[in-house]
């Protein structure tokens, strides 16, 4: 029984919002249709493990992707240079950005 609800995906999703459910073995994104599987973590099952498991239908993304390793292991995850590179830089605040890190 659920006692209160601090979160409706369905508001969310009217105000235009995108909403992303992150549990250990899967990611959804709801979607006007409901929820679609994205994204599994490493070597769960995708029928035994996910489907057969959460007793309603979900459309499985086309682009099924695999769930990054490094968010199961221990320590730090190693993404600094990988964000840093996505990151877009602004001529006026490129030094800024370095002396940050420093």
């Amino acid at each position: 029984m659920v006692d209160q609800i601090s979160f409706s995906g369905r508001l969310a999703r009217e105000r235009g919002q995108q909403v992303t459910f992150v549990t250990d073995r899967a990611v959804f994104e709801l979607e006007a249709d409901g929820l679609v599987l994205t994204e599994i973590a490493p070597g769960v099952r995708l029928k035994e493990d996910v489907l057969e498991k959460i007793g309603f239908a979900v459309r499985v993304s086309e682009q099924l992707r695999t769930m990054d390793a490094r968010i199961f292991r221990g320590g730090p995850m190693g993404v600094h240079d990988e964000f840093v590179a996505k990151t877009p830089r602004h001529a006026g605040n490129a030094s800024s950005a370095q002396g940050e890190r420093a």
